[in-house]
């Protein structure tokens, strides 16, 4: 039995028959690009003293970005939030989800960089700042 909402559906012509119909089509879904995701390859696993010695740039009070030059693509980021900057748990999940946020839309995938994101405070609105750096950079 087809339910009504389908049928709606059918009259509006959002139902294809066929996938070739279904690629023809000029949705949003088909004009998504496949890889922006924040896949496994572009996490940095550990952090050691000499990422500290990469080159740094303070792109705003409080929030410093750390790069260095790597052998391939794709460009991968680690963030680092201490505890005794931004004590609660719940706002250095906040800034962390953010933060890869920004790097997964607007860094260069075909640049093999390792970036460091280091706060040193809580920051309200930092999103435009670093998406401008990642696209300088």
């Amino acid at each position: 039995m087809v339910s009504e909402k389908e049928c709606l559906q059918r009259q509006a012509g959002l139902c294809f028959p066929t996938e070739e119909l279904r690629a023809e089509s000029h949705c949003l879904y088909n004009s998504m690009p496949k890889d922006l995701s924040y896949s496994k390859s572009f996490r940095i696993k550990s952090l050691n003293k000499q990422m500290f010695g990469w080159k740094g740039y303070e792109v705003v009070g409080g929030l410093s970005v750390y790069c260095s030059e790597k052998g391939s693509p794709p460009p991968s980021a680690i963030i680092l939030i201490p505890k005794s900057s931004v004590k609660k748990a719940t706002r250095r999940n906040l800034l962390r989800r953010k933060a890869k946020e920004v790097f997964r839309k607007s860094v260069n995938r075909n640049k093999s960089m390792d970036y460091l994101i280091k706060f040193n405070k809580f920051i309200e609105g930092f999103e435009n700042n670093l998406e401008g750096f990642f696209k300088n950079v």
